[in-house]
């Protein structure tokens, strides 16, 4: 907990010191639910200090442990935090990978919170990539889904994305198709 807390704050060599006091604790008592959560920790924690390549080693050794593991809402998170990762590192196909395999997971489980995380990440994915059209859907349905959970402050940073991804795809309709789309809603 108090790890969690110090990765919260951004306070990632208090987080990493802890997390690797706990892997150690769960591979000594053989649990390898709490092994996995001290593993996307520590990597969570080397990505803030900014070290990717041994980020990118620890969370694939949790999405290994993951797979074995069974538990699809702790692989989901797991496959989050490396598209995350992928997602930092400019590495956007890794990502998309990563994000849409947590997506399909978290729909499984129906982790609302979880998917909502995850649908955002990948929005951001495909928007880097120049896919707006897609990257504006997933938006929408990150949106829908922190304000569905209670989360009104994950809604309000994906609104203005959303407003300015609406701007830029009425400007590439042909000015007619807009014009006829707008004449058509109009009630009868």
């Amino acid at each position: 907990g108090l790890a969690q807390l110090d990765l919260q704050r951004g306070q990632f060599d208090m987080a990493r010191a802890a997390f690797a006091q706990t892997l150690n604790a769960a591979r000594q008592q053989q649990d390898p639910a709490a092994e996995l959560a001290a593993l996307n920790g520590l990597g969570l924690a080397q990505k803030g200090l900014g070290q990717v390549p041994a980020a990118r080693q620890t969370l694939a050794e949790a999405e290994v442990l993951a797979r074995a593991y069974g538990d699809r809402r702790l692989l989901a998170s797991t496959l989050a935090n490396q598209g995350g990762l992928a997602l930092q590192t400019g590495a956007m196909d890794r990502a998309i990978h990563y994000l849409e395999e947590a997506v399909m997971l978290d729909r499984q489980t129906e982790n609302l919170p979880g998917l909502g995380h995850d649908l955002a990440m990948l929005a951001q994915a495909r928007q880097q990539r120049g896919e707006s059209d897609r990257a504006l859907e997933l938006y929408r349905q990150a949106c829908a889904i922190a304000r569905h959970t209670g989360r009104p402050d994950q809604a309000q940073r994906c609104d203005p994305v959303i407003e300015r991804l609406e701007r830029e795809s009425e400007m590439r309709l042909p000015q007619s198709a807009v014009k006829s789309v707008k004449r058509d809603s109009r009630p009868e």
